[in-house]
């Protein structure tokens, strides 16, 4: 499995970190990207390096499907998500890693609107709308 480097901000320590199975491609408006694993370099990007203001959208990409799962961003109102979760379901001992997408926006009335993908371990995908009273 290919490594890549990143240095804390916090201590300035470097890191090596093993690349995803999943991993995010964030698209510019000005048509750049930033790639979580910079295969060319060999660098880590952290999620709070995304320009979310700059944001058009947000892709999910893996070995098997390099052209990945893409997630068009209402601009100006969203904020984005994307995170892991390892989990165990129901009636299984492993633990699986599930891979979480999407955005959050705050309409009118101040509830939470969530759109999010939830992407399984054999590749299929979830589409997950919350709409909640306030910022959850």
């Amino acid at each position: 499995m290919q490594t890549f480097t990143f240095t804390r901000p916090e201590t300035g320590k470097t890191e090596i970190v093993k690349r995803e199975r999943w991993r995010w491609v964030a698209h510019y408006k000005d048509g750049t990207i930033l790639r979580q694993f910079e295969d060319d370099t060999g660098i880590f990007h952290q999620f709070r390096e995304i320009d979310q203001t700059q944001l058009e959208s947000f892709q999910m990409v893996s070995d098997k499907n390099p052209e990945g799962i893409s997630l068009l961003i209402p601009q100006n109102k969203a904020d984005l998500i994307h995170f892991y979760r390892n989990v165990r379901l129901a009636g299984r001992k492993d633990w699986i890693k599930l891979y979480f997408f999407g955005w959050k926006i705050q309409d009118d009335r101040g509830r939470s609107l969530k759109k999010m993908i939830c992407i399984y371990p054999n590749d299929c995908i979830a589409l997950i709308d919350e709409e909640g009273g306030g910022d959850q």
